[in-house]
């Protein structure tokens, strides 16, 4: 009984079991699972079935994969997608993700990994738009500043021509 138990203190039963042995959330380890590689079994041998893992693999695969690795896999998978894959790319005004993931049989880490391009090109866009808006800004306050020296050049000259229609009326 004893050899039983320690067995089945080494099995995860679901995906909360594992998401819990790993500090995590459920949605983050089947992302993991599909994305990187987490190593899960399905007893059915469905797609969609119930899951168990092995306490030990999904500490060597830990081992083999800590998290600035997975950080750095999920960063070149995305480098990856903008350098090869340009159908993933946005199309304004066309048909809805959900569409276009059918017409291009696009997996769910396919779909994350076009949502990070998007999210970056996004950041990208608002960064730029926001120096744009800088210097604008400064623009309209350099030309606001021509034009203040140049009213106040203008009056100087009126007064001027005044001064010496004034003089040549003395005179």
């Amino acid at each position: 009984m004893r050899e039983t138990s320690v067995v089945s203190d080494q099995i995860l039963n679901s995906w909360k079991e594992i998401a819990q042995y790993l500090n995590r959330g459920v949605r983050t380890v089947q992302r993991w699972e599909s994305e990187l590689g987490l190593p899960v079994r399905r007893p059915r041998g469905r797609r969609r079935s119930a899951v168990i893992a092995m306490r030990s693999e999904i500490d060597q695969w830990l081992n083999r994969c800590p998290l600035e690795a997975r950080e750095q896999v999920a960063a070149s998978e995305t480098a990856v997608l903008r350098t090869e894959e340009p159908t993933l790319k946005p199309r304004i005004g066309q048909e809805n993700l959900k569409l276009r993931a059918e017409e291009e049989n696009l997996t769910v880490s396919d779909l994350i990994l076009a949502s990070r391009v998007l999210r970056e090109d996004l950041h990208r866009s608002q960064t730029e738009l926001h120096a744009m808006i800088e210097r604008l800004v400064n623009t309209i306050t350099e030309y606001r500043t021509l034009i203040r020296e140049r009213r106040r050049d203008l009056e100087s000259e009126r007064l001027q021509v005044l001064d010496i229609v004034e003089t040549t009326r003395v005179a």
